[in-house]
């Protein structure tokens, strides 16, 4: 910063924008965009990439929450080392709150308090940023809960009313005052203080009424993101999906939990997004321990395989397609037709043409037995296009029969 300093510009404004402090002027925030050698216009490209970026971080983020509190904190400390979050400060405050719930989880007490005390330092020094999300109260809280278990109640008390005092009424994370109020009627209830503590639980009942997270621990949101979905709401459809994956997590639902995750990546592949609804597939991919839906997992590793063949990330897409095959239980063989269909496509790309063709003909034999007739037609069209590698019998076998599955769709067959 005091290379770039001049006459124009001293440290401290250049600090302050660098902060992102909002009193400092337009004129000022631009000259300094010029010194760093960016024309204004090019700040439009700049804007969409760092909400490119800020939308893949805040999915990681969200990712990396939801596992570290229903798969656990050995898969959630993997999934951070490999995010690269770490490296990055500008997120630094959410990545040690993250840091924290892990070390509570392993009983590493110590390192729990100082992550997230370090944590609220950071958001103090930032307070403009990180505000309105709460996580201040949040990281109190948590730090209430691990002084709970060293039996120091009255530090437990301490943080956790913290927690409530900084909570924003506006902000996210609505939830955290609710759980704030229900943990300190606990802590009350321990140090014998039972008027304070039922006084606390009528609290946490009224504040439950007045926030989203009373009813809906028991609103259907996995139901109403697909009927978004359907409805092409996909802007709606994400916010609803986004609430439904915190309630889930925080009410420990796996099965839900799983199919939001699900759902959120279906939204952004539809939109073409891919990186983003590799982050969502993945999520729920390490969901599978804890989850009953055993028969979605190839779909998920189907939709994975998709990706990887639009990344042209070829040896990631056969691994997911070919494990999609290896762990599919039977029961959805229209996916088991599609997994077979996208390892065509696959092999057509990389000119093995000999396994593009008993992928196909795999395609075909359900599409067959299972009377999918424009799965058929789809597959004999690929087979029909390999004609050079099929002797002319196989050829014309297919050919005849692609006439005459498109007849019968024309006669209304696809029922």
């Amino acid at each position: 910063m005091k290379f770039f300093e001049d006459k124009e510009i001293s440290q401290g404004t250049i600090s302050k924008i660098e902060r992102g402090d909002p009193t400092v002027s337009t004129h000022k925030r631009f000259y300094y965009l010029e010194k760093l050698g960016y024309s204004t216009d090019k700040l439009p490209r700049l804007l969409e990439q760092e909400n490119n970026s800020s939308q893949l971080e805040h999915l990681q983020l969200k990712s990396l929450e939801t596992i570290i509190d229903l798969v656990g904190a050995k898969a959630g400390l993997k999934q951070l080392r490999e995010s690269g979050l770490q490296e990055k400060l500008h997120v630094k405050p959410m990545v040690n709150f993250l840091k924290g719930k892990i070390y509570y989880q392993k009983k590493s007490y110590d390192k729990a308090k100082t992550v997230l005390l370090e944590a609220v330092k950071l958001i103090d020094r930032n307070l403009g940023v990180w505000e309105s999300t709460n996580l201040k109260s949040s990281c109190f809280g948590e730090l209430a809960r691990i002084f709970f278990q060293e039996k120091k109640y009255d530090e437990t008390i301490a943080y956790n009313q913290k927690g409530i005092d900084s909570f924003v009424e506006q902000g996210s994370r609505k939830y955290t005052k609710a759980i704030l109020l229900s943990n300190h009627s606990l802590y009350l209830l321990k140090l014998d203080l039972l008027e304070e503590s039922l006084e606390m639980v009528k609290s946490c009942k009224h504040n439950l009424g007045s926030q989203e997270t009373g009813l809906s621990f028991i609103y259907p949101y996995n139901v109403e993101v697909n009927a978004l979905i359907e409805n092409k709401c996909y802007t709606q459809a994400i916010q609803s999906a986004e609430l439904g994956i915190e309630i889930a997590r925080i009410s420990q639902s796996y099965d839900r939990s799983f199919q939001l995750w699900s759902s959120l990546g279906d939204i952004y592949f539809e939109q073409e997004e891919f990186s983003v609804a590799l982050i969502c597939y993945q999520t729920a991919l390490r969901l599978k321990p804890r989850v009953s839906y055993e028969n979605w997992f190839t779909y998920i590793r189907l939709q994975l395989g998709l990706i990887y063949i639009q990344k042209r990330d070829f040896p990631q897409a056969e691994a997911q397609l070919l494990d999609a095959v290896k762990t599919s239980d039977g029961s959805r063989m229209d996916h088991i037709y599609e997994v077979y269909n996208a390892l065509g496509d696959l092999y057509l790309q990389l000119e093995n043409t000999e396994k593009a063709v008993s992928s196909l003909q795999k395609a075909l034999h359900i599409a067959q037995d299972h009377k999918l007739y424009k799965q058929e037609r789809e597959a004999l069209t690929k087979l029909c296009q390999c004609q050079n590698y099929l002797d002319i019998d196989q050829y014309q076998n297919y050919v005849n029969n692609l006439v005459s599955v498109s007849i019968q769709l024309q006669r209304g067959g696809d029922e």
